[in-house]
């Protein structure tokens, strides 16, 4: 439900991410803007116009060693998810979204293409969407966004080749190609530069507020108004398709999920710590269908039952750079015993390990210390390497026997699980 006020209510959200402190409403002759925390529980289609930065649902971080480093992008998936949803509701109902773009990296072969909202966006809208170096040579080809581009028009982003050319136009252009450093699409989607500000909480709230006022002023010119006499006259096929609609946004909104869920199991390879724990419980529930129970208090703890609702495997996950070590194994057992669980009871090792090599084949390379193996032989531990568990999940996918096959090959773990 829209918020029942006489100006219209635009929402900034996520800005807290940008180190921005949270000021109070700013209230113009035309609008009122309101600072949204990123994890608020307000939703975002609660306001007529909303206000994104890029790269807040992402963060990337350097692993590996000195001489042969890479880069990881972790991704908010759930809460972009969320936010996704609010913004196409916002947009159903009339509204506005305007994301305002810093550096976009879509890393190798468009890997990150959506880890976060705004370049998840932009590259649905247009088929190139390239980070670079700051340009100031902004050419803006509307005159309501004049001001704006004058005074904060140094783009680090380009965007081209526009996948819906008829609703799509370019609003600001670089003056030696066919770039556009600023666009809008169907009057409801609009991407504008977000310049770096040195002192972010003095500059913000005028930039946002030019950003808003050349929006707003745009729409009158450009939208088509119907007063509410004239929205209730309906065509039947308006129903109809309104209809048909409605159903094509759910089925699309389940293989987003689904497509979502899929992206998340990947991250046995690549995270470490509680992630990885809430990962593989993850993948332990949802694609191997296991009876399984964990504590909040042991993240990294967890019970594989059986069909019978008896102990199968006290679990232990863990996340390393290096090698397996005798402690990893030491805990498992020592983890067993805590829960007064018999030795009789294998133990399961679930590990990512040498989690800052970037390749799966030379993970499955790097070998384990026989005298390690043979500790975990003699303590009843089993060994699951998260390289093995993607290739058992590989494996199995179209297999409805996934659990079985999942408990005898970790029963067989000799003690090394094989798929």
């Amino acid at each position: 439900m829209k918020a029942q006020t006489r100006k219209p209510l635009i929402y900034a959200y996520g800005f807290d991410q940008l180190a921005f402190l949270k000021p109070a409403d700013v209230e113009t002759n035309e609008f009122l803007l309101r600072f949204i925390e990123y994890r608020s529980t307000e939703s975002l289609a609660s306001a007529n116009g909303v206000l994104i930065p890029s790269g807040i649902f992402e963060t990337f971080e350097r692993r590996g060693q000195a001489w042969q480093p890479y880069t990881v992008c972790q991704c908010d998936e759930h809460r972009l998810a969320e936010r996704e949803k609010q913004i196409f509701n916002l947009w159903e109902s009339g509204g506005w979204i305007c994301f305002l773009l810093r550096h976009l990296n879509n890393g190798e072969a468009d890997k990150w293409s959506e880890t976060d909202l705004a370049k998840k966006i932009a590259n649905q809208m247009f088929e190139n969407v390239h980070g670079h170096d700051p340009n100031p040579h902004v050419y803006g080809k509307s005159d309501e966004f004049r001001e704006f581009f004058k005074t904060y028009g140094i783009a680090r982003t380009s965007l081209s080749s526009p996948r819906y050319e008829d609703k799509t136009r370019t609003l600001a252009a670089s003056a030696n190609d066919a770039r556009a450093f600023a666009a809008e699409f169907a009057r409801s989607f609009f991407f504008l530069p977000l310049k770096t500000l040195d002192h972010v909480n003095d500059e913000l709230v005028a930039l946002l507020t030019s950003a808003t006022t050349s929006i707003l002023n745009y729409k009158r010119r450009n939208d088509i108004y119907l007063p509410e006499w004239v929205q209730g006259i309906r065509f039947k096929a308006e129903s109809t398709l309104e209809e048909r609609r409605s159903k094509l946004e759910q089925e699309l909104i389940q293989v987003k999920e689904e497509s979502a869920l899929f992206r998340s199991y990947k991250a046995i390879l690549t995270s470490s710590g509680q992630g990885l724990s809430e990962t593989v419980l993850r993948v332990l529930r949802s694609f191997f269908n296991v009876d399984l129970h964990s504590e909040e208090a042991y993240i990294e703890d967890a019970i594989i039952y059986d069909t019978e609702g008896k102990e199968l495997f006290v679990v232990e996950i863990k996340g390393v750079n290096g090698g397996i070590k005798r402690d990893h194994i030491n805990q498992v057992d020592s983890h067993r015993e805590r829960l007064g669980i018999p030795s009789t009871i294998p133990g399961l090792l679930i590990i990512n390990d040498f989690a800052d090599v970037p390749s799966v084949e030379e993970r499955k390379k790097k070998q384990i210390d026989p005298n390690h193996l043979d500790l975990a032989t003699k303590q009843n531990v089993k060994i699951l390497r998260t390289t093995t568990l993607l290739d058992l999940m590989v494996g199995t996918e179209e297999d409805l026997q996934r659990r079985a096959i999942f408990v005898r090959q970790c029963l067989g773990g000799n003690p090394l699980v094989n798929s």
